[in-house]
Order: structure tokens, then C-alpha cells, then sequence
């Protein structure tokens, strides 16, 4: 079964087939001390990394899989190491836009047919 629903595939707002996951900030907890960027309406866009952070409990933080959070920053990141400061992207719309790994900003190609959401 998939971490998320599977998309009608001709739905716009899906990434790689998957509907889309809207983060909710549990708070600040061991393994993920850092700063929550919220957008307008208060939703977790994006989150700045803190000294031992780890993937998994940031995912759990924004009841996000670590796919998802894999998904996201794809482009921008390389590879899932977190380093004090990084932000992470959360938003399928600012996976072009979002995001960096260790002071750099990477730009991988997205799988072929790997469908995302439009992008802000």
C-alpha cells in the first residue's frame, strides 16, 4: 500500500502519482528542534534544520514520511543528510524554488514521467 493515495492520473495536483500531503506541525520535539516556515495561513511550508535533527522524527514532526519529505527535495538536496541550517522543503508547489543542503543548492533532474504539482 502506498505512503499516500494514489492520484487520479489526471490530476494536476499530485506528485509522482500520490495526492498531495498538507504538513501539520506537531511541535518541537527531540531530532527535530528546528524552525517551522509557515505560509499565510499557517501551514508548514517549509523548516529549517537544527543541530541533530534526523529525517524521520522531522517527518513524524509534520506527519510527513520520509518519502514524502525525499520526494520534495529531490532537486534541490542531495541525498537525505541534514546539516544545521538546511532548509527543507515541505510544499509539493516549491519543489524548484525550495530548499538546500549544506549551504549548496543542487539541481537534479526529476525522474522522466515523474509528475509534480505546478510549481510557485
Amino acid at each position: 500500500m502506498p505512503a499516500y493515495p494514489v492520484a487520479d492520473a489526471t490530476e494536476v495536483e499530485q506528485l509522482g502519482g500520490a495526492t498531495l500531503a498538507v504538513p501539520f506541525d506537531r511541535g518541537s520535539m527531540p531530532h527535530a528542534a528546528g524552525e517551522a516556515i509557515l505560509d499565510d495561513r499557517g501551514v508548514p511550508v517549509a523548516y529549517k534544520v537544527a543541530a541533530n535533527d534526523v529525517i524521520s522524527t522531522v517527518g513524524a514532526r509534520f506527519c510527513l514520511g520520509e518519502q514524502w519529505l525525499h520526494w520534495v527535495n529531490y532537486v534541490r538536496r542531495d541525498g537525505d543528510a541534514l546539516f544545521a541550517g538546511d532548509i527543507l522543503n515541505l510544499d509539493a508547489h516549491t519543489i524548484l524554488s525550495v530548499g538546500d543542503q549544506n549551504g549548496v543548492v543542487h539541481n537534479n533532474p526529476l525522474p522522466d514521467g515523474f509528475v509534480i504539482p505546478p510549481q510557485r
